[in-house]
């Protein structure tokens, strides 16, 4: 009876038990992270709403009432289309009643799967090590923690690449289906695929295996038009109205790499040197540099590309020196750092809940709004906040983060009002609510009935 995992070559004996090990393992850290932090941040707030949403419409062409004062909904929906479906199996009528088990089963196949595309690698230990520096990247911890559609997204890539890299054609069809889905959920996913496939096949791209990528990634966009045409049809070609603001070529310089690698910096900084040194290792040394420069300068999103080529290619580049057993206790020591590190700077800064779960500090805000302030109540407010305001306070926002055909003037106004108090352009919105918060300054507003405040967020009517 064969495997119920695919095995590629002889390394592959014994893999599915470390791969279920750590599984679990991973899964069982995340669940302390919820339980010491919290399990939203403030994107993930968004992503749960409009699960709930879907269960109860049971579709995701709807209008979405409390974004901008009222929208129509245009995410990707296949994520809101399975969560709500697995709620419907389960007879669940509320999805916040397995929101947490589900999220977890998916983290952990996440995790499972993650270890799996490293089948390739020769030793255990550079498996172990590839794994680790992948998954102690911040940004993955973070969707690990709190947002279960990346996480269920790249859950979906990461069985698409191991699929694809069988040989029986079948699997390759499959390969394309869960890319589909996966790009239907986060549209990254489908830039990814084709540099997972390179690092996880130990950066060898010949002519044959270029096409069938190329190739792939064109069947799976066309598999997820009957996801895109509606939103398309329905609202015109996707947009956004602030990008280097909000969407997609927002970057947070050298903080955000810092902020992303943690303690693995001093390994992405060896992998370059090294690396452009070695031939063999000079193209994938090179794209690691591309990207690397590409998250500092243009947009964060390069992270995962980084993520990828650098978890593959520091294994391999410092492969001799794993035989010591001291020197893989410390590169191993250096990401269980990252690990250590991580509920730290998840436990709150002055920016509270902006660099990983949501706490009390900005929860609590948006459940008063839901408890004393009335149904048809307005509300402007920091736009970071405006998908925890809809989530957890009820009430329409003025804007919020998903700038994706989203209106300017709206956002324009809304911010207006909070980084210069100005309620002049908010007139017009019938505007009731005023959110203020002391992120990076101290900030009043003057003449209005302050109704709340925690020393960090205040509300005014």
């Amino acid at each position: 009876m064969g495997s119920p995992l695919p095995v590629w070559d002889n390394h592959g004996v014994g893999m599915e038990k470390d791969a279920i090990i750590l599984a679990l393992l991973g899964a069982l850290y995340v669940l302390l992270l919820q339980s010491l932090l919290g399990s939203v941040d403030i994107w993930g707030a968004y992503y749960y709403r409009h699960v709930q949403n879907t269960l109860e419409t049971g579709t995701t062409l709807y209008y979405d009432e409390l974004s901008y004062l009222g929208r129509n909904f245009t995410f990707p929906p296949t994520f809101f289309e399975f969560a709500a479906s697995v709620s419907k199996l389960l007879g669940v009528t509320n999805f916040e009643a397995i929101r947490m088990p589900l999220h977890l089963a998916v983290v952990a196949l996440f995790f499972l799967s993650t270890y799996l595309l490293f089948m390739k690698f020769k030793t255990r230990e550079q498996r172990l090590l590839a794994y680790l520096i992948f998954i102690t990247q911040t940004f993955v911890m973070i969707t690990a923690t709190g947002i279960t559609l990346h996480i269920f997204s790249y859950l979906l890539l990461n069985i698409s690449v191991i699929l694809f890299m069988r040989e029986e054609k079948l699997m390759k069809m499959l390969s394309a289906v869960a890319l589909s889905v996966a790009f239907a959920a986060h549209p990254t996913s489908i830039f990814l695929f084709p540099f997972y496939v390179y690092a996880v096949n130990l950066f060898r791209m010949g002519r044959l295996l270029f096409l069938e990528t190329a190739a792939n990634c064109v069947l799976a966009i066309l598999l997820s038009l009957p996801f895109y045409l509606p939103i398309f049809l329905m609202n015109g070609l996707p947009y956004e109205i602030v990008p280097s603001t909000w969407g997609y070529m927002l970057s947070y310089g050298l903080g955000g790499v810092m902020f992303d690698f943690q303690f693995s910096s001093a390994l992405l900084l060896a992998s370059l040197i090294y690396g452009l040194y070695r031939r063999e290792f000079r193209l994938p040394s090179l794209m690691l540099l591309f990207f690397l420069l590409l998250n500092l300068f243009i947009t964060f999103r390069a992270n995962m590309f980084v993520t990828i080529l650098l978890s593959a290619l520091f294994p391999q580049l410092f492969s001799k020196y794993l035989r010591s057993d001291t020197l893989l206790s410390l590169f191993i020591a250096i990401q269980i750092a990252n690990l250590v590190l991580i509920p730290v700077i998840y436990s709150g800064t002055t920016d509270w809940c902006t660099w990983g779960v949501s706490n009390s500090m900005c929860v609590s805000p948006m459940q008063f709004i839901r408890q004393k302030t009335p149904t048809e109540a307005r509300v402007a407010l920091n736009p970071i906040y405006g998908h925890l305001e809809a989530y957890y306070g009820g009430r329409p926002v003025l804007a919020d983060l998903y700038v994706e055909y989203a209106d300017y003037d709206k956002f324009q106004a809304e911010n207006e009002f909070y980084y210069d108090q100005n309620l002049a352009p908010l007139r017009k919105y019938n505007i009731s609510v005023f959110v203020l918060d002391d992120m990076g300054t101290e900030r009043e507003l003057w003449g209005s009935d302050r109704i709340y405040d925690n020393g960090f967020i205040h509300i005014f009517r």
